[in-house]
């Protein structure tokens, strides 16, 4: 829940040590080399299964880390970039097509939502990530545009405008953030 705490202003208790930190970043660039380079054709969904594996990988190494850092040590970030990029609209577009605006902004904003984790909630994780990935510097935001996230994004929160009010549900689940907080820090991270 790194973003979540960097949010709420909470510090980080579980500091990653460089060795750990090294580690993670080996780990991703070869998760991210069988991607590019698999050994066998691998299908969409095998190709986004295998970029959802990377992204929690990629928030631990980079997470607390200076934005600077990401194109010194992770040479292959503006295809990392591309890739995320990419799979950030198709999702949105997939919850978005053949819906009503209504029904749509529903299924997004589910979708990028954190629910019990971070690392188990994929929309918000690949939100985090592309958040991450805009504040690396104007090569990256320009790979984003190319891609279209901007302009997605901006169709999100014209969708978003026809949310219905939710009511609180009592009885959740004990760690689970209540709605209006979930709503509060996905309104947050999107800003």
């Amino acid at each position: 829940m790194n973003m979540v705490k960097r949010i709420m202003g909470r510090p980080r208790q579980e500091e990653c040590s460089p060795q750990d930190n090294a580690l993670g970043l080996m780990h991703l660039r070869r998760l991210f080399t069988e991607l590019c380079h698999p050994a066998r054709h691998m299908t969409q969904k095998e190709q986004e299964e295998k970029l959802y594996m990377m992204l929690p990988v990629f928030n631990r190494v980079f997470g607390s880390a200076p934005p600077s850092t990401m194109t010194e040590k992770f040479s292959d970030l503006l295809q990392f970039t591309t890739q995320v990029s990419r799979l950030m609209v198709t999702e949105i577009r997939r919850r978005a097509s053949n819906k009503s605006t209504e029904a749509a902004s529903r299924a997004i904003v589910q979708f990028l939502e954190i629910n019990q984790s971070e690392e188990t909630s994929r929309g918000w994780m690949l939100l985090t990530v592309i958040n991450l990935l805009a504040s690396s510097g104007q090569k990256t935001v320009d790979c984003m545009t190319t891609m279209s996230v901007p302009s997605t994004l901006i169709k999100c929160l014209y969708l978003f405008f026809d949310l219905p009010h939710v009511p609180e549900v009592p009885g959740g689940a004990e760690n689970e953030l209540p709605l209006a907080e979930r709503r509060a820090l996905l309104q947050k991270v999107f800003v």
